[in-house]
């Protein structure tokens, strides 16, 4: 009599065992996934970061391109300090690609406003320029435009608003703050008008 509940508390063991082992899998499982999951997330999120990091750089980059016109229009004595841009004038929107002329006259063209004009990674320097074309699939997109808006009257200053998105996954995105755009404030510092705030 004693085997007989020996030999079935051996089965209760053993049985006991394997469910552990079951369960012990299981916990190991959820745990190696959750932590794959978190992995491949930090990657998604540091990429987007990334990309905002690139936008916001292009839309300081049309700010300074625009202030640069500006300053060689002084230099060269030019009575219209914002000549070049007048394509860039409320309504209209303009692309200004500095790799696609010198720096003091950067390609200026006008665009409308459904933010044509992609920009991406050169072959060679890795700079953006408009029109580049590239086959690869990784590469992201971007889209820069911008618009000049008199503030008072154009002798004294100038709203500039740079807008730019990106190509993520085939969708386009921007920083969701007025569409993704940026302001800068630009004045004719020849001929200030002390009523209006801009650099």
């Amino acid at each position: 009599m004693s085997n007989f509940f020996k030999k079935q508390k051996n089965k209760k063991t053993q049985g006991f065992t394997l469910l552990e082992t079951l369960v012990t899998i299981i916990i190991i499982s959820v745990g190696v996934l959750g932590s794959i999951n978190l992995i491949n997330n930090s990657f998604g999120l540091a990429t987007i970061a990334k990309n905002k990091l690139i936008a916001a750089d292009l839309a300081q980059e049309g700010f300074e391109l625009v202030r640069n016109m500006r300053d060689v229009n002084y230099l060269k004595n030019n009575s219209n300090w914002l000549q070049g841009l007048e394509s860039c004038l409320l309504p209209n929107w303009c692309l200004i690609d500095s790799s696609r002329g010198d720096l003091s006259l950067p390609q200026v063209a006008s665009v409308d406003s459904s933010q044509e004009g992609q920009m991406c990674s050169s072959q060679g320097g890795g700079y953006y320029s408009i029109g580049c074309s590239t086959t690869s699939s990784n590469v992201v997109s971007f889209r820069r435009v911008l618009q000049i808006t008199p503030i008072g009257t154009l002798d004294g200053g100038v709203k500039i608003i740079s807008r730019v998105s990106w190509q993520e996954k085939g969708i386009w995105k921007d920083f969701g703050t007025n569409g993704g755009n940026f302001e800068y404030h630009l004045c004719d510092w020849k001929n200030l008008n002390p009523n209006i705030s801009c650099y």
